[in-house]
């Protein structure tokens, strides 16, 4: 039924985790649509290495997926955050994590 929709529609090119067969035959009639079957997202907690050209040589580094368990956190101030505070902090942790920054 997907596959359908998108073949009437303007479309060169669909990245999916898998197709069945149905899918495959009906994308497969279009001149010019491509199919990229990915078989799933890396599983973005694996272990692994990153590697980065620099001028003169090449970067390699362990992947940075560790992450911020909030029962881990210890409070040390007077007032222990609330609910939603614990929550902004969480969601900070991420944000933080895959943003650059020169601030």
């Amino acid at each position: 039924e997907t596959a359908e929709e998108i073949a009437r529609i303007f479309t060169e090119v669909i990245i999916a985790p898998d197709a069945d067969e149905d899918a495959r035959r009906i994308i497969g009639a279009k001149k010019n649509l491509r199919l990229l079957v990915t078989h799933g997202l890396p599983d973005a907690s694996a272990p692994g290495l990153f590697y980065k050209s620099v001028a003169g040589g090449m970067l390699v580094q362990s992947r940075d997926n560790g992450r911020v368990d909030l029962l881990d956190l210890k409070v040390v101030t007077k007032r222990a955050p609330s609910e939603q505070e614990m929550a902004d902090l969480k969601f900070a942790f991420r944000v933080c994590k895959h943003v650059k920054s020169n601030a």
